[in-house]
């Protein structure tokens, strides 16, 4: 048998869910009992909330509140000094509302193709005004720009160099908007805690590359002639044009480590050595080492410790990284090697 139910005007209606259903949400107060006209009549009409994590409204389906794709090509203008740089930019007030609907305090957002860095952006002003920490991830193929372009004429070869550009301007253009405020708030008798920026504008880049390490061929012949041969070509088995960033980065995936992990630089005994995740993995890149660094580094107790085989150079060579594992041995220090 079908149940009517009654709601608070003694309106009749169908059951949108199962009795247990409606008790549930009634009782969780779920059901919102509004008045509207049906039939020239004002009647009690029952609603279900829905709820998105930590907010108490349910976003409209129907976006027709925001400009679109022409004032962000004008935003774009602006932001490139009145040059057309790209073509179709996203609209950063509809990705601000997207995040606004999907994000919470440090979800990191995904834009698969990022054309001229619009999420980005996006982001940095979202976490301005919302006070969060919301972080992104902009993948973009280094595509070529047309040579009889706009782009093209200003320097940018590739989309992705529009990208990269678009973000630092707008993180260069929050900072100083920062430091304004920041300048009135210190002329006031009186601050706040609203008055706290965050003052997270920056962001890495990276690219996809062939390694920085010679790659051993597994192919090779067995015969020892051969294999000594190639033994001797890999003594100077990284890349000379190598940066000391580029190599640093790939010995943190090798290491297990994201690419997000805190690094910080230190200088031990004039020697740079970069200390990973608050001291676990301390890399030393430095093409000459010292017993005074070895023992800096060592006395800073980390997990584990790697640096290049070739900075034990000289006649004391093979005696300088003897020491050097007796030396972290002596701090607790068991995983130091050379690469």
């Amino acid at each position: 048998n079908d149940i009517y139910p009654i709601g608070p005007g003694g309106y009749d209606g169908r059951w949108r869910v199962e009795s247990k259903t409606f008790d549930k949400l009634l009782r969780e107060n779920f059901i919102l009992w509004k008045k509207t006209k049906k039939e020239n009549a004002e009647v009690w009409w029952p609603y279900v909330k829905y709820y998105l994590e930590g907010r108490t409204k349910r976003p409209s389906p129907l976006w027709d509140d925001m400009e679109g794709n022409k004032k962000a090509a004008r935003d774009l203008r602006t932001i490139f000094e009145g040059k057309k740089i790209f073509d179709f930019p996203k609209p950063i007030e509809l990705l601000k509302r997207i995040i606004a609907i999907s994000c919470e305090e440090d979800d990191i957002v995904l834009d698969f193709f990022a054309g001229s860095g619009s999420f980005g952006q996006a982001v940095f002003e979202y976490n301005q005004t919302e006070k969060t920490n919301v972080k992104f991830i902009c993948i973009q193929l280094p595509q070529t720009t047309e040579k009889d372009s706009e782009a093209y004429n200003e320097g940018f070869k590739t989309i992705s160099e529009i990208s990269k550009e678009r973000i630092r301007r707008i993180s260069t253009k929050i900072k100083k908007e920062q430091s304004k405020k920041a300048d009135k708030i210190k002329e006031s008798l009186f601050t706040n805690e609203e008055s706290k920026e965050r003052n997270d504008l920056g962001f890495k880049v990276f690219k996809l590359d062939h390694s920085n390490f010679k790659i051993w061929d597994a192919t090779l012949e067995k015969e020892p002639e051969a294999i000594q041969q190639r033994l001797f070509e890999h003594i100077d088995h990284i890349s000379p044009e190598a940066a000391q960033e580029s190599i640093l980065y790939e010995l943190l995936l090798k290491s297990g480590f994201e690419l997000s992990t805190p690094i910080e630089k230190l200088i031990l005994s004039d020697k740079t050595v970069f200390s990973i995740a608050g001291g676990q993995l301390l890399i030393c890149l430095e093409k000459e080492l010292s017993h005074d660094c070895l023992k800096a580094m060592a006395e800073m107790q980390p997990t584990r410790v790697i640096c290049l085989d070739e900075a034990f150079t000289g006649v004391n060579a093979d005696a300088l990284k003897t020491n050097a594992v007796q030396i972290m041995k002596s701090k607790g220090v068991v995983n130091f090697r050379t690469v």
